[in-house]
């Protein structure tokens, strides 16, 4: 355990799962402050990009408790539906111990993309197997998220990380990791094994999973790893399964990057009358 800052302590409850911890001398008791944030991040992101939006909800909540749950291509690739849920049981302790089941949110939660979406349903479907009750009430930010499953799209994410490799290094590994996808995919056609991508679609909008007061889409047209009609397909079928739905659409940021280019305010600004919103 170290300390994050004078008013916070981190704790690492897995390999993916970190607590960042209001120390109780710095809680605040206003009813209007959320009692956990969750950020359900994007599959390999790196420490230095989730901390840009720690310090952002730092600045709106001062004394907020953050919880972080990070997502790895394993989750697509190996883990199957079971396991995964597994993996998720150090959130549940950590979201059980910070709130209770009330009929006041609680909660923030903020995914990213289909790595965060991936481990956001399977975060309700633990939790609810474990406590008999969907995670508390609580309002949520879909950051250039869901997406359809797309072979081209899902194997471009999963090359991410050996994109600013010199050629020599990026061909080969580009020519294993494409072939190594593409019989994955094969597998899963030919045996109609469960996908990830449509655990994850529904997993996001199943009213018996989702105890939700609002939910915002935040995506952009020109996002090359998640299509803007993909989300608003997405948003179009939670609106008919009950849920209140916002859409903001920006103009030219792309994945996971909407926050830049000068965004910053009107990001921020969105997440904060998100959650002002639900307490209404």
């Amino acid at each position: 355990m170290s300390k994050s800052s004078s008013s916070r302590e981190t704790h690492q409850l897995d390999a993916y799962t970190h607590l960042y911890k209001s120390l109780p001398q710095h809680q605040e008791t206003s009813k209007t402050t959320p009692k956990l944030i969750i950020l359900c991040t994007w599959m390999l992101a790196e420490p230095r990009h989730i901390a840009k939006y720690i310090e952002g909800y730092q600045v709106l909540y001062p004394s907020v408790s953050i919880l972080i749950i990070q997502s790895s291509p394993l989750d697509f690739l190996y883990r199957g539906r079971k396991a995964l849920e597994k993996c998720l049981q150090p959130a549940v302790v950590a979201v059980r111990s910070a709130c209770s089941q009330t009929s006041k949110s609680e909660i923030l939660l903020h995914v990213f993309s289909n790595g965060g979406s991936l481990r956001t349903a399977a975060l309700f479907r633990s939790y609810l197997e474990t406590t008999g009750h969907p995670v508390p009430l609580h309002c949520t930010v879909l950051d250039s998220c869901p997406g359809h499953a797309q072979f081209h799209l899902a194997a471009q994410v999963l090359f991410l990380p050996w994109q600013s490799q010199p050629f020599y290094i990026r061909l080969p590994i580009a020519a294993l990791l494409y072939m190594a996808f593409g019989l994955w995919w094969i597998v899963m056609l030919a045996l109609r094994l469960e996908s990830p991508f449509g655990t994850l679609w529904q997993g996001l909008s199943n009213p018996g999973e989702v105890k939700e007061t609002k939910r915002v889409y935040i995506y952009s047209e020109a996002d090359d790893m998640v299509p803007w009609y993909h989300i608003e397909d997405h948003a179009v079928e939670a609106k008919e399964k009950g849920f209140d739905v916002e859409m903001e659409r920006f103009e030219g940021t792309g994945h996971v990057g909407h926050i830049r280019s000068g965004n910053g305010e009107r990001y921020w600004g969105i997440v904060d009358r998100l959650w002002r919103q639900n307490l209404e």
